[in-house]
């Protein structure tokens, strides 16, 4: 008679237990509702489990295992992962391998185990990694050196800690809790060494606020021009600056607990200290406390202000974007803004649509660092058509000095010197990597002006120390922090370089009114680089949806490679153009062709359906 084993069994519509083993292992689940066979038992009858319904079947015949050259009857089997004699459940658990609350019991102490799972259960070498805590034996791990060891396991590769942790991230913005989560994700024992307020300076003083600000600004703005639109308002609008700052300080208050709460779910430690590099590679906390890290050690220290040299500057007070953010009684009365990048546009704007006189001041004309000039001149249309908003681009402030209560500029445009008063001055001309008096010199580490040297690998010019975000010098962008810190923190907690970051999708976007988006290369970088590249340019203000949105300005380009298709870049300056912008990345990721473009599907009216016109034209 064949043996009876007992197992559960899930009321599944004919489903089936692939993969599992034992003689049961074909036995199929019997369909919903029908009946059971003679020989089934309740578990809640006389003799019964009451915990779990259960019936006995008749299991097919057992096979006998299959004996090695060198393996006697009645052994247990180990090769190839925890296998033993079939024909012997090991626990009570292998006589239920179909429930679906199955256990896996610890192994007792002798019991041979499979590679996976002692690298699991087992410390690496006699004592551990340094810095593993003691082991008792018949004692797990805790959870974090377990998922160090099968982080080690995965990959086939085993990688020898020697450090107090496996891997060092210094600093806690957004591209540094990116590195420390993602080397924790792959078993690293990491710690996130933060100065001052978690949170990033996205968040805390960057684009959030800022964001914050230009809605309350730009909806100042559209209030007073209804009466484009048929509206007529009855009264004045009267912009609260207090308001203004206090709505922004609670949206940031309430990102800022978002992104702790993710920082505390990240599977690392957080100390809050000054870390700074060794001539030996520690990192040095401070106080007489040094850290070392077995793998590696990513430097994610952020940026902080940019100042143009200036005559007369150490003598007039200046503020900079984190000043600003600061503010809380009343807006000057007046304001001039040195700088066109997104910082300088954007608090330009924001100022003006709220009442405050701005004169903006740029070296080079507006988004010719973009590449993309011919844009450029349309967004200047668009600013000179602002209320209270002066632009001096091309020009340069060349001396400033105090006038009493208030700042007085010499401003040097056209081959002639003008002068101007204000009550305020915003320096606005970027930021610089933060690695002042981080030992990086002494360490080895190469810099090169305000930018940390280093490869594809992210890796600096000392082997193991890894850059991500602002501290790379090139793109103070979120997303693009967010990237390098996955590729550094996976390098880092590989204990080797093995990721690459790639930029061809690099996007930016300043939140002016209207917006600009760019993804991709400008026609004269596409060249640059190699490519045969030619462009189609389109202006958005004197298209159906435009018109109806009461937009007047707007351009939008597209580059491609002549032949192929393959789109290189886009530039717009439209309505909703930070939206807009991920439909050309979403192309380009995959390498999509102009041709591509016309072949999807494309909502009339849109703005976005403009992009036919230029892929017809490219095409």
């Amino acid at each position: 008679m064949s043996a009876v084993r007992e197992h559960v069994v899930l009321p599944v519509q004919g489903a089936r237990r692939p993969g599992r083993l034992g003689a049961d292992r074909h036995a199929r689940v019997p369909a919903r509702g029908a009946p059971l066979p003679q020989d089934a038992r309740r578990r809640d009858a006389p003799g019964g489990d009451h915990r779990r319904r259960r019936h006995v079947r008749a299991a097919p015949p057992r096979r006998p295992a299959r004996r090695g050259p060198r393996q006697r009857a009645g052994a247990r089997r180990t090769a190839g992962g925890d296998r033993r004699d079939r024909g012997r459940p090991r626990c009570r658990a292998d006589q239920h391998r179909h429930g679906a609350h199955h256990r896996r019991r610890r192994p007792r102490a002798g019991r041979t185990l499979s590679r996976a799972r002692r690298a699991v259960l087992e410390p690496v070498g006699r004592g551990g990694a340094a810095g593993d805590p003691p082991r008792r034996d018949g004692k797990r791990l805790p959870a974090r050196c377990r998922r160090d060891r099968r982080g080690d396991a995965r990959d086939g590769r085993r990688t020898v800690s020697t450090g107090d942790y496996d891997v060092i991230v210094i600093g806690g913005g957004t591209a540094g809790s990116r590195a420390a989560r993602t080397a924790a994700a792959r078993g690293a024992r990491t710690a996130m060494i933060n100065d001052g307020e978690l949170g990033g300076l996205c968040i805390l003083r960057g684009c959030m606020p800022t964001k914050a600000m230009l809605a309350s600004a730009h909806a100042a703005y559209e209030a007073r021009h209804l009466d484009r639109f048929g509206v007529r308002l009855e009264g004045r609008v009267v912009p609260d600056f207090p308001a203004i700052m206090e709505r922004k300080r609670r949206l940031v208050r309430r990102f800022q607990q978002a992104k702790i709460r993710g920082i505390e779910a990240g599977g690392y430690e957080v100390i809050d200290a000054r870390g700074r590099l060794t001539a030996d590679g520690a990192v040095d906390l401070g106080g007489g406390r040094t850290l070392r890290a077995g793998r590696g050690v990513v430097l994610a220290v952020g940026s902080v202000p940019s100042m143009l040299p200036i005559p007369g500057i150490d003598d007039v007070p200046v503020w900079t974007s984190d000043d600003v953010m600061a503010l809380e009684d009343a807006p000057p009365a007046s304001l001039v803004v040195q700088g066109a990048g997104p910082i300088g546009l954007e608090l330009a704007q924001f100022f003006a649509r709220i009442g405050t006189e701005v004169l903006l001041v740029n070296r080079s004309p507006l988004l010719g660092r973009c590449g993309t000039a011919h844009l450029g001149e349309e967004l200047r249309r668009a600013l000179e058509a602002e209320e209270n908003l002066e632009l001096a681009v091309p020009a340069k402030i060349a001396r400033v000095a105090r006038d009493g209560s208030a700042i007085r500029f010499e401003i040097e445009q056209d081959g002639t010197t003008r002068t101007h008063r204000a009550e305020a001055f915003l320096m606005a001309v970027g930021r610089r990597p933060a690695i002042d008096d981080l030992g990086l010199e002494q360490a080895g580490v190469r810099v090169d002006g305000h930018a940390v040297v280093h490869d594809e690998h992210l890796q600096t010019t000392r082997p193991g120390v890894y850059v991500a975000g602002d501290a790379t010098g090139h793109h103070e962008i979120l997303h693009i922090a967010n990237q390098e810190g996955e590729v550094a923190g996976h390098n880092a907690a590989a204990g080797r370089p093995e990721r690459t970051i790639d930029y061809r999708l690099l996007m930016q976007v300043i939140f002016t009114d209207p917006p600009f988006a760019k993804v991709g290369q400008a026609l004269d970088e596409a060249r640059a680089a190699g490519r045969d590249a030619v462009e189609a340019v389109v202006d958005v203000g004197t298209t159906g949806r435009a018109l109806t949105m009461g937009a007047e300005f707007g351009r939008w380009s597209l580059v491609a490679e002549r032949g192929s298709g393959e789109i290189l870049g886009s530039a717009i300056l439209a309505p909703r153009a930070d939206e807009i912008i991920h439909a050309i990345a979403a192309v380009m990721h995959w390498r999509g062709t102009v041709r591509d473009i016309l072949a999807l599907p494309w909502y009339h009216p849109t703005v976005s359906e403009v992009v036919m016109d230029l892929a017809r034209r490219l095409s």
